[in-house]
């Protein structure tokens, strides 16, 4: 809610707006008596605003990138599940060469499949440019996820492409004259931080395997208690 003194309002008066009677906002004065005024008072909906302004910024504060900027990684399952439902918000699909087989010509098939590695990194970058140019917090979450997954999986190819293109969308995004008063904030404390992949590995869980039965705690810290005592041993010797 603004609230503008009946005196301080200039022009007609805003849509939505009533008159109230109150005291003003702050220190009580010396004689410790607060004088009533007029005062229009408008309904602002910041949200409402916000969108008008930049279309989609309300889905910023839940936004998948802010889970990256921590230290650990999210398991790759995870990350995954997320990249998958990232694309469909921005109405994106990766159907791999073999499901255009039966809905292609010969030759147009023909043309995707027998694409050498440099074109298909051509296409590859090309096929980033709607997240890279109009960057949303659904793209560049995109983005960053996919940066994330190629570090965990050691694709090296794709982590530069994909890092290359996030760093594009956040110049493009940071660009908008509304973002200039935290754009030194949110390249450091965000797009740095997936910029430079310093992340740990998310935490190990279980997978069940008949060559891996169960023995307590406690007798497997002693089996590497033993052995790493019996690796330091021809150290101390030498």
């Amino acid at each position: 809610m603004r609230r503008i003194r009946d005196d301080d309002l200039e022009g007609k008066i805003p849509t939505g707006a009533k008159q109230v009677r109150r005291t003003a906002s702050g220190r009580k004065p010396p004689d410790g008596r607060r004088k009533k005024h007029l005062y229009w008072e408008v309904p602002i909906d910041l949200v409402a605003a916000g969108e008008n302004l930049c279309p989609w910024s309300s889905k910023w504060e839940w936004a998948y990138l802010w889970t990256l900027t921590y230290p650990q990684l999210p398991r790759l399952e995870d990350i995954r599940s997320t990249i998958t439902e990232l694309k469909h918000n921005v109405g994106l699909v990766s159907p791999t060469v073999d499901m255009y087989r039966g809905y292609l010509s010969d030759d147009e098939f023909n043309a995707i499949s027998r694409r050498s590695p440099q074109e298909q990194e051509g296409h590859y970058v090309d096929s980033m440019n709607s997240l890279v140019t109009n960057p949303t917090a659904d793209s560049l979450s995109l983005l960053a996820a996919l940066v994330a997954e190629s570090y965990i999986t050691d694709q090296h190819q794709l982590l530069n492409l994909h890092r290359d293109a996030f760093f594009e969308g956040v110049n493009n995004l940071l660009a908008n004259p509304h973002m200039a008063d935290i754009a030194k904030e949110f390249m450091n404390g965000a797009a740095n931080t997936i910029l430079g992949t310093k992340w740990r590995f998310p935490g190990t869980y279980h997978v069940s395997s008949l060559s891996e039965p169960f023995i307590t705690l406690e007798k497997w810290e002693a089996i590497v208690r033993e052995n790493s005592l019996g690796m330091l041993i021809p150290l101390v010797l030498r």
